[in-house]
């Protein structure tokens, strides 16, 4: 199959099919592709011809409340020569990159308290943080941040960014590391139950924390919106950024809220340096996907619904709206190759844009819907994840 038009071809490499769902962005590593599925499967595939080279698994929570088993539904992130991944089945699980063979498994949360595992593992300061959230916001457990040993699995420190009686808090972004500087940045959700929350304060829900990976200690936490009633929690992933302006440098975290609102914050204080509405406000979720960046543009996805979406381009240094262009819904997180943005509709199509103006460049139109992560690049070769089917094209302009 092989779709083009305008500036970019797509030339069909291969296609993989699988009985689950296949929802997070796929990890390349060592000439191979790494991705789970919904019935609780790590993949390791040949990049060259998406032949399987192991699969290992680590179980799912069959609860379909999203319309699917709770499997690993995240990324797989490799280093050091081992494959991390965790499954909404509780357990996180080590695997040597190349075989597969099982070097370490925890149990990090409980199904029985409806915790899942939504965020990808992430490796920072020789720990594997793993973020806790809660099954359609139940108001049955607290969310929480866990770091296991990268090297042996064992818990090195947790917690909860609650500070109230309650529930809720979250995290589903998978968190930003800045290695040189040792920090984790966090964003956590809204507390419950959802469209009634407890009385009186509930801070550090629908907030931005940093900390540092290795000791868990936090360094700063910036509450973005406070009593929130409508499920606008920080649901995407935060970005890292050096601003230049007047000759000085200064090192922030972009993240929006579900109601599509994006903040710029200081990293090293959590200081909002300035704040966007991005589309007008509404008592829905819209800001799902995480945005992308480059070329000093950052580009930020909306979902009002699965065939009808925008994408809009910010200027970094100051939020200023550059372009926007209307889209089918978009779940998930943009790639830029070469000053284009590709982006998954929901309605299963692979759109192109030109990063500078938003000019259409390609399009195609692929047999499903895509409500995952997001899409991922290895050189010229886009890998789309999809329900049941992982697709390898290689881009030609």
């Amino acid at each position: 199959m092989a779709g083009a038009l305008l500036a970019i071809a797509f030339m069909h490499l291969w296609t993989h099919a699988e009985r689950g769902w296949m929802l997070g962005i796929p990890s390349v590593a060592y000439g191979i592709v790494y991705e789970g599925t919904t019935t609780g499967d790590v993949l390791a595939l040949d990049l060259r011809d998406g032949r399987v080279r192991w699969r290992a698994s680590l179980g799912a929570n069959p609860d379909e409340t999203y319309g699917n088993p709770r499997g690993v539904i995240s990324s797989v992130v490799v280093g050091g020569g081992v494959a991390y991944a965790v499954s909404g089945s509780c357990e996180a699980g080590a695997f040597d990159a190349m075989r597969g063979t099982a070097v370490w498994k925890r149990r990090v949360c409980s199904t029985a308290k409806n915790d899942d595992t939504f965020a990808s593992p992430v490796l920072a300061e020789g720990r594997v943080l793993v973020s806790i959230d809660i099954i359609a916001d139940r108001p049955s457990d607290a969310g929480r941040e866990v770091a296991l040993d990268a090297a042996t699995g064992a818990p090195a420190w947790s917690f909860s960014p609650l500070r109230y009686r309650g529930t809720g808090g979250g995290i589903s972004g998978t968190p930003a590391v800045d290695a040189r500087r040792a920090l984790a940045v966090i964003g956590t959700g809204n507390p419950t139950p959802m469209s009634a929350p407890p009385p009186g304060a509930d801070r550090y829900t629908d907030s931005v924390i940093a900390v540092d990976p290795h000791s868990g200690r936090w360094v700063w936490a910036t509450q973005l919106l406070s009593h929130d009633a409508n499920d606008f929690d920080v649901f995407t992933s935060p970005q890292l950024f050096v601003l230049s302006a007047g000759g000085r440098q200064t090192h922030a975290v972009g993240v929006t809220l579900k109601n599509s609102r994006y903040f710029m914050l200081d990293e090293l204080t959590g200081r909002i340096l300035w704040q966007r509405q991005v589309a007008a406000a509404a008592n829905w979720m819209q800001s799902i996907g995480t945005p992308s960046s480059s070329r000093k543009i950052i580009v930020v996805p909306l979902f009002h619904g699965p065939r009808d979406g925008e994408l809009v381009a910010l200027n970094e240094r100051d939020g200023s709206v550059l372009w926007r262009v209307a889209t089918g819904g978009i779940y998930e997180e943009p790639v830029i190759w070469q000053g284009i943005v590709f982006v998954a509709e929901a309605n299963g199509t692979i759109a192109a844009f030109d990063l500078s103006e938003g000019r259409s460049v390609g399009r195609l139109t692929l047999p499903s819907k895509f409500y995952g992560r997001g899409l991922a690049l290895d050189g010229n070769t886009l890998l789309i994840a999809g329900r049941g089917k992982l697709w390898a094209y290689r881009l030609e302009r």
